[in-house]
């Protein structure tokens, strides 16, 4: 009896074990480009990233807000064969800083990818969408928009997220 108790001891121990071995996942969604830039070929930079941790098979959420911008990100990381293919669903909402009805609802313009699936390949970036636009008013110059959007799926390392810094080197170069 205490034998099989031991045994059964031994084994749930080793089941939750490995519920914690399972890998984890570091998903990241960038928006490069620029917005309304009246410039021939003006420089792309970054604009708005947001970063999940995930595990296989396991929906996921993230929620970032800096001043007026919001993104949000949902979807699920699976394997199939052999390959990583992700089920998404980002957004990223700006407050326009106006109110269109009486009623004080905030006009928000909305840049994103509804939901879309996606193979991809550890530690390789990946175009999944955006737009590019030109206007021009009457009296205004012509001012150009891009906004483009990327994937990146690589393995999460708590220990390289978190290094201590070096006390040695200057934190300002």
């Amino acid at each position: 009896m205490i034998r099989l108790l031991m045994i059964g001891c031994c084994f749930s121990l080793g089941v939750c074990l490995m519920g914690y071995a399972e890998e984890d996942y570091l998903l990241r969604v960038e928006m490069r480009g620029y917005e309304k830039v009246p410039e021939e070929n003006p420089e792309e930079k970054l604009l708005h990233s947001i970063e999940v941790v995930t595990r296989l098979n396991q929906r996921f959420h993230g929620k970032s807000q800096s001043g007026r911008y919001a993104q949000t990100i949902n979807g699920k990381l699976i394997r199939k064969e052999g390959k990583f293919a992700v089920q998404l669903e980002y957004l990223q909402t700006v407050d326009l800083g106006y109110v269109p009805d009486v009623f004080g609802n905030p006009q928000l313009g909305e840049t994103g990818i509804k939901i879309s699936n996606h193979e991809c390949q550890l530690d390789k970036v990946y175009f999944i969408g955006g737009s590019e636009t030109e206007s021009q008013t009457n009296s205004c110059p012509l001012v150009r928009s891009r906004l483009h959007i990327y994937l990146q799926v690589t393995r999460y390392v708590p220990q390289e997220a978190f290094k201590a810094p070096d006390d040695s080197q200057p934190i300002v170069p």
